[in-house]
């Protein structure tokens, strides 16, 4: 497992959310997935929303090797509040 995949996620429960939380949050996520898979994926969007206190993250990629596009979301459950 890789401790530093998802830019901290989990840990940004516990901040006070805003904008402040979603800018450096999408920052997080971009410069993390850049990292970790970047020779792998492309990222062609990434959306955070803060909704009924939770935190969507949801990302469209595509994977280089096939050309294959998808998009993935994650709810994290009070992460905004």
């Amino acid at each position: 497992m890789r401790p530093t995949f998802g830019g901290s996620l989990m840990q940004r429960v516990f901040e006070p959310g805003g904008p402040e939380l979603l800018a450096s949050t999408k920052y997080l996520v971009q410069a993390t997935l850049s990292q970790e898979l970047g020779g792998r994926i492309t990222v062609d969007a990434l959306e955070l929303e803060s909704r009924d206190a939770a935190l969507i993250v949801t990302v469209t990629w595509t994977l280089q090797r096939t050309g294959q596009q998808q998009t993935s979301a994650i709810s994290i459950p009070g992460a905004a509040s």
